[in-house]
């Protein structure tokens, strides 16, 4: 399990969005996988620090991005009209068992029913911008 946990992140002003992505950089099932998130869908601490964390199983934490089997790829994060230079990301390797002790306390759990909720909203959203 991977997390992101970038030191300096952009305000909440500025516009930005991670992206996981395959070796070739094709993007991996986003109608079926959380591989993705914005602003407006993303988990920050108290901190202001968003914390992606990648992994194959479903963790039950806010901000999973879903490797879809692949066991390399890519991490894109886009930052759109920030106000200072993007952030440098900082990653670290982390037992799924040791995750509550990294992530902020205020961090709440996710269960399946919330997890396949946040999903279909993302299946909606999809169907209605491809529409």
């Amino acid at each position: 399990m991977r997390t992101i946990d970038p030191t300096h992140l952009p305000r909440r002003s500025d516009s930005r969005c991670g992206q996981q992505l395959a070796l070739r950089y094709e993007s991996l099932d986003y109608s079926q996988r959380l591989q993705s998130y914005n602003d407006h869908q993303a988990f920050s601490g108290t901190d202001g620090v968003f914390r992606a964390v990648i992994a194959h199983r479903d963790p039950g934490v806010p901000n999973w991005l879903d490797t879809g089997g692949f066991e390399e790829g890519v991490v894109l994060c886009r930052f759109q009209f920030p106000d200072r230079p993007a952030p440098q990301l900082c990653t670290r390797v982390v037992r799924t068992d040791d995750l509550v002790g990294v992530l902020p306390a205020e961090t709440s759990g996710i269960d399946g029913a919330q997890r396949r909720r946040q999903i279909a909203l993302r299946r909606y959203g999809l169907a209605r911008r491809l529409r």
